[in-house]
């Protein structure tokens, strides 16, 4: 029994490492993007969604902080937020309104909402 379950462990990792090799078709990548490929994840029940907006579990949360980034993010050592997106935030003095300065070349989706404008 104990060498079934090597041997079947050994096969799993060994599985698991090898990459695929079929490419994605008909779509080519600009600049030093990569496209296609696989995310493995070790969570104990499926994602939901990728989308951000319907991301509403932890294991959601987890993995969706992978592929998206915000204007802001958490620090992790002192939980505070601090720019991602943004390079910089101005405030003013009642702390009602922002203006969040965006990094140079963030693009973001085209989507109706941007007008006749892309990206």
């Amino acid at each position: 029994m104990r060498n079934v379950l090597l041997i079947f462990g050994l096969s799993v990792t060994i599985s698991s490492c090898q990459q695929d090799s079929v490419p994605p078709s008909g779509r080519i990548a600009k600049g030093d993007a990569t496209l296609g490929g696989t995310v493995r994840v070790a969570e104990s029940a499926a994602v939901e969604s990728f989308d951000p907006l319907h991301l509403h579990s932890a294991i959601g949360q987890r993995v969706g902080n992978q592929l998206h980034l915000g204007l802001m993010r958490l620090d992790p050592v002192t939980l505070l937020p601090v720019p991602a997106l943004a390079e910089r935030v101005e405030s003013d003095s009642a702390g009602l309104n922002h203006v969040f300065h965006i990094r140079q070349g963030v693009q973001f989706h085209a989507h109706k909402c941007f007008g006749n404008r892309t990206r």
